[in-house]
């Protein structure tokens, strides 16, 4: 059994590798139903901050949005599955 070693950027929140996780598992989905996961899951977080995070990971180029519905790309699964180095991105967003 391999195990991926994620190579976090110091621009990542601990809870992003979370909303890479849950937009891996779905197709599409909304700030809003990000947030509803999360919180189902214990994690609890307010919409702006989510909103805040999912344009910080668009701007890394590990999720892409569409008329507000964000999903994963295949960069963002590179990383999931530790075979992308998030610290080789500039802080995105300051």
């Amino acid at each position: 059994m391999t195990i991926a070693v994620r190579k976090q950027g110091e621009w990542m929140s601990k809870n992003d590798e979370r909303m890479l996780e849950l937009l891996c598992m779905a197709e599409r989905c909304r700030p809003r139903d990000v947030r509803d996961e999360l919180n189902d899951l214990g994690i609890a977080l307010r919409l702006d901050y989510v909103d805040k995070r999912l344009e910080t990971l668009e701007d890394a180029g590990l999720v892409v949005s569409d008329a507000m519905r964000y999903r994963i790309t295949d960069r963002g699964r590179a990383y999931l599955l530790g075979e992308f180095d998030a610290a080789s991105v500039r802080s995105p967003r300051p």
